[in-house]
Order: structure tokens, then sequence, then C-alpha cells
């Protein structure tokens, strides 16, 4: 009898404990399935922030057309070609802080590429005598735009792996 009972509260005990593990093993599908919607939303806002070329032609435009000044001799000029070609600089980094195009890509890194590329741009453009009438400004531009689209790219890629590496555990979990 004194066995009976001692059975009886241990089977109590794995019951209770399997019911623990059960709400566990569901309280992690739960998390997994949060998770896999929550990398699916961030992969949906990435892609639709995607630089675009439209989104970067007031740069592009910008550019050249300070590029067009150097053509013509007015930035060619020593002093005021390197006051138009800072001014522009400025006007452009303006541009690129106002449009930036994937807002999740903002973090400190990428501005300060964006920031050291387009000051040896300027720096080239401005001060490397016999030079500036080469298309710096919209070369800059350009490998502004490409920089930003690998690394939505990449970003793109990177999430992708993580969704499916959630799908691969959501399926050996049921």
């Amino acid at each position: 009898m004194a066995f009976d009972a001692f059975d009886e509260g241990e089977g109590e005990d794995e019951t209770s404990a399997r019911e623990a593990r059960r709400v566990k093993r569901m309280a992690n599908r739960e998390a997994l399935h949060m998770a896999f919607i929550e990398k699916e939303v961030e992969l949906d806002t990435v892609q639709e922030n995607r630089a675009t070329f439209h989104q970067y032609s007031p740069m592009f435009m910008l550019s050249g057309l300070k590029d067009v000044l150097d053509w013509t001799g007015i930035g060619s000029l020593p002093g005021i070609g390197w006051v138009v070609t800072i001014c522009f600089s400025v006007g452009i980094f303006l541009m690129l802080q106002l449009s930036r195009t994937n807002k999740h890509l903002g973090d400190s890194r990428f501005i300060l590429r964006r920031v050291v590329i387009l000051l040896i741009g300027t720096l080239v453009e401005a001060f490397v005598v016999g030079v500036n009438f080469l298309p710096f400004e919209t070369i800059t531009v350009l490998l502004i735009f490409l920089m930003d689209r690998f690394m939505s790219d990449k970003q793109i890629e990177r999430v992708t792996e993580i969704l499916q590496m959630l799908h691969r555990e959501r399926k050996v979990r049921t």
C-alpha cells in the first residue's frame, strides 16, 4: 500500500513533466513561427527599398551638370573649380542623405563609406590638376549607387538564408 501511494505521486510528476515538455515544444514552435514571419516581412521590406537607378537620378543629374561645367571650362579654373566642386559635392551628399533608399542599411558604417567615397572623389576632382575634365563626380555617384545595390543584395541574401534555415527547422519540429 505504501508503494502504491508512492507510485501515484511519481506518475503525477511524470505526467506534469511530460505536459511541461509539450508546452515548451508548443512555445518553441510558436516562437519559430513568429521569427519566420518577422524575417519574411524584413525580406519584403528590403526588396521594396532596394536602390534603383531612378532613385539615384537626381544625384546623377547633379554630378553630370558638374562634369559638364568642368568640360566647358568653368569648373576647370583653379579657384572657381574648387569652389564649384565642393558646392556640388555638398549638394550630392545632402541629396544622398535625404533620399536614402534602403533605410535598413542606414547604419553608421554604410553612411561612413558613402562619405569617404564622396570625399575621395571630391578631393581627386578638386585638387588633382589635369584630371578634372574626367567625369569623377559621376563615377563617384555610380560607385555609391553600386555599393548600395551590393549591400542590399547582400542583405537580401542573408535574410533569405535565415528564412531557409528557419523553414528547415520548422519542418523538423512539425
